[in-house]
């Protein structure tokens, strides 16, 4: 867990450097889905959360993780993980389909209590 927090580190200074570049454009992360160890999984969540962080701050550098399975085409998913037209920040190529999430602010309910 110690060394993932390192690796994390040292990833955010890179990532604070390339942003400094006037040159940038994207940062894309591929992993696999089937990369299912608890350190490689929290490398990439929090990979995941900083690129989030990132494109709130920076909306000119494209910022993407690539989830690839084993009968991926990577060629097919890498050009719609690196589709300028989208705004999403996670994607997931799996069973040949491009999947991506996306949040979204709710409402609060007058029947949810408020903490």
């Amino acid at each position: 867990m110690a060394d993932v927090s390192r690796l994390l580190r040292g990833l955010f200074l890179l990532l604070k450097a390339f942003l400094q570049s006037p040159a940038k454009k994207f940062v894309l992360l591929i992993h696999s889905r089937e990369d299912t160890e608890t350190p490689v999984r929290l490398l990439t969540e929090g990979m995941l959360g900083l690129f989030l962080s990132a494109a709130q701050e920076y909306p000119s550098v494209q910022f993407r993780t690539l989830e690839t399975d084993r009968d991926s085409d990577l060629r097919v998913a890498l050009r719609g993980a690196l589709d300028r037209g989208s705004t999403v920040v996670e994607v997931i190529h799996r069973d040949g389909r491009v999947l991506t999430s996306a949040g979204h602010l709710a409402r609060r309910s007058s029947g949810i209590p408020q903490v």
